[in-house]
């Protein structure tokens, strides 16, 4: 007797433990449906001093950043979750997928990497004339094989492994290739910029210069995803 009575009290009790987590569950989906529990994204202590500056002493200045639109939270997300602060950064940017934090919006966050990564930009050696030059870069969403500098187009090839959209940010030496408006035969003293004819596996494409100086000229060069080359040419041999 006193063994059915403890089979039927433990049945009772697994059947109200039963009940309950199935309505803590059904709640739970409940607040998820309406919004009410937040995504389980990392959140950050955003009162603590952003560590950038110890990654960027050569490249970048973090009140720079601050004011060039990169706040606190984008810039210790990039931290934590891209490879834009990687002492070893090859150029390629790339990050975790797993969401943002509240608050923050991808629009924001991707203005802040092209800011970082106009100024984090990288090295190739072209070889002209037996002369070497540094062509600096960065690109987003591929990486950058090879560039090789045709005197016979009077151009700079580079080639690409696109793995997205993206874009390649190339800041040539004007000794290396540049464009001039009469800049052939009768030569002028001093002639003003002209622009480059830019190819993107061998269709002509639009671009943006972002810098010019004295000694080079910057350009940002879209593409698409799977393209393989991207040529510059200049409007006469140098």
């Amino acid at each position: 007797m006193k063994t059915r009575t403890l089979l039927i009290i433990g049945i009772i009790a697994t059947l109200a433990v039963s009940t309950i987590l199935i309505s803590l569950a059904y709640n739970q989906e409940i607040k998820l449906a309406l919004g009410i529990i937040q995504s389980q994204t990392k959140h950050y202590d955003y009162n603590s001093e952003v560590r950038i500056d110890q990654y960027c002493i050569d490249w970048c200045n973090q009140e720079e950043l601050y004011r060039l639109g990169c706040d606190k939270p984008i810039l210790e997300h990039l931290y934590t979750y891209s490879n834009l602060f990687d002492k070893e950064f090859d150029g390629n940017y790339v990050i975790d997928t797993i969401g943002l934090p509240e608050g923050m919006a991808w629009e924001n966050l991707l203005e802040c990497v092209d800011v970082i990564l106009e100024k984090r930009l990288l090295i190739f050696k072209v070889i002209k004339d037996d002369l070497t030059f540094d062509v600096s870069y960065a690109i987003k969403g591929g990486i950058v094989e090879e560039m090789i500098f045709s005197k016979n187009t009077n151009s700079l090839l580079v080639k690409i492994d696109s793995t997205d959209k993206g874009n390649l940010t190339l800041g040539m030496p004007r000794n290396l290739l540049d464009a001039k408006f009469d800049y052939c035969i009768p030569i002028k003293p001093n002639p003003p910029d002209d622009t480059f004819i830019v190819l993107l596996d061998g269709e002509e494409i639009a671009y943006d210069e972002i810098a010019t100086t004295n000694e080079s000229r910057t350009l940002q060069i879209p593409f698409l995803e799977k393209s393989t080359k991207i040529e510059v040419v200049a409007t006469c041999l140098i």
